[in-house]
């Protein structure tokens, strides 16, 4: 279970304080204090499920993602949908780093770790030059594409 890791990491992600937590919990009807939102961030405790549900609507995430998948090291699809890419063209990383305009392969490495992000430019140009939507290229796992 990653409840309290991934509480943590999106409320700072969002830039919220646990005092902004407790006040969502409170305006749904509970009484809460900084001290509970803090005890289920250290995992000393855990929400009941109405409290978790209203922490995944809050993050708009799923409860599913809240409580069992580790959100911190989550990497956009984009990303895994380059390297798929790239690899299923045969394609180097500098062979993307020269038609994104790098200088060297390491750009693109930077991209494919997530440490880079991609502007809406490179996007495009990646989504046109492998014939898929920019929806298709950051919503779909295209790694499960059916091949007719």
């Amino acid at each position: 279970m990653y409840l309290a890791e991934n509480l943590k990491y999106l409320r700072q992600k969002k830039g919220e304080t646990q005092k902004d937590i407790s006040r969502l919990l409170s305006v749904a009807g509970y009484g809460y204090s900084e001290m509970t939102v803090s005890r289920y961030e250290n995992g000393e405790c855990e929400p009941e499920l109405q409290k978790v549900i209203i922490l995944a609507e809050h993050f708009n995430v799923t409860t599913d993602e809240l409580l069992t998948v580790d959100m911190k090291n989550v990497k956009p699809l984009y990303l895994l949908n380059l390297r798929f890419l790239r690899k299923k063209y045969n394609m180097t990383q500098q062979d993307i780093s020269d038609l994104l305009g790098f200088r060297d392969k390491s750009s693109c490495c930077l991209i494919e770790k997530g440490i880079t992000l991609l502007t809406l430019e490179q996007s495009i140009k990646l989504s046109d030059y492998f014939g898929v939507t920019l929806d298709q290229l950051v919503k779909q796992d295209l790694s499960k594409e059916v091949n007719a």
